[in-house]
């Protein structure tokens, strides 16, 4: 069911639990999923191949101190599990604890809920910072790997101006060593892009 756009139906919108919300949002995306994957296949349902739907932690994270929802780890399996989702994208905050691996590895398994992946942020346009940000981009990388990730959706970070093209450059050197440090792993590079990276300054 899509709820109305009224005044009266918004406001009982907001009154839906937790539960019935990612539900109800899985209906829907599955739904424009599927269809989009068959108008591009050019195939019948019956041929068509299953769209794998993942989810990210950010809804859960963006309350808690330094966006880590570790404490909230069994619910949200617990959620996703309800929802009829596929695969879970972590963040990489929860995999810096020191039993991540054991812990989302026991959840991933109770809930039957894989892990897809981790969304990872650097400066990496800062070059003073490539050392440190290798380093621990091979620790998340190691500990997702380990549990079946496969996906490492790279954000590249704000700069306090426009990126020159030396900033540009240092942070294309460095995602050619992650890619290369990914793929040693079994895990592939993508983007996870946010506003602030694709903002540009005009001039008239």
């Amino acid at each position: 069911m899509i709820p109305k756009t009224g005044n009266e139906n918004a406001r009982s919108v907001m009154t839906w639990g937790r539960r019935e919300f990612l539900k109800s949002g899985l209906v829907l995306g599955a739904g424009i999923a599927s269809s989009t994957g068959l108008a591009f296949s050019g195939r019948d349902t019956a041929s068509a191949k299953k769209v794998l739907v993942g989810a990210h932690g950010w809804v859960y994270a963006a309350p808690m101190p330094n966006y880590d929802y570790t404490p909230k780890l069994e619910q949200i399996f617990s959620d996703l599990q309800y929802a009829g989702i596929d695969a879970f994208e972590l963040m990489d905050v929860v995999l810096h604890r020191d039993n991540a691996v054991e812990r989302l590895g026991a959840l991933s398994q109770k809930y039957s809920l894989p892990i897809l992946g981790t969304s990872y942020g650097a400066d990496m346009w800062d070059r003073t910072k490539h050392s440190a940000i290798l380093e621990d981009a091979e620790l998340v990388i190691t500990r997702l790997a380990k549990l079946g990730g496969r996906t490492f959706g790279t954000s590249v970070g704000r700069a306090p101006a426009p990126k020159t093209e030396e900033q540009l450059d240092a942070q294309a050197e460095l995602l050619r060593k992650i890619i290369a440090l990914g793929k040693a792993h079994g895990v592939v590079l993508n983007l996870h892009n946010h506003t602030y990276e694709v903002e540009m300054v005009c001039t008239i």
